[in-house]
């Protein structure tokens, strides 16, 4: 009695170990999408920005100047946020 006792926790362990690598995979499939995506639209808002900068008059090009500091620091904290979960999610396994 006592071996099968044994065994079923080895089971049990074994089936949650499995699981842990399910969510893992997910989560980083997630993550990665995400900063593909935004990665992406960053890319696309600042060509918009930096095209209507070039066409734009003096007071406009102020007013884009002023538009970008908060456009490059959500592009970095995007960035940032994403590369620490995948460092995280690395160390796991």
């Amino acid at each position: 009695m006592g071996n099968n006792a044994g065994a079923i926790i080895d089971n049990i362990k074994n089936s949650g170990s499995q699981m842990d690598d399910g969510v893992n995979n997910i989560a980083g499939t997630v993550i990665n999408w995400l900063w593909g995506i935004s990665i992406v639209v960053a890319v696309i808002v600042v060509m918009v920005v930096g095209i209507k900068f070039i066409i734009g008059s003096t007071q406009e090009k102020a007013e884009y100047k002023k538009s970008l500091i908060p456009l490059v620091v959500g592009v970095a904290l995007v960035v940032f946020a994403t590369t620490i979960v995948k460092f995280l999610f690395g160390m796991g396994n």
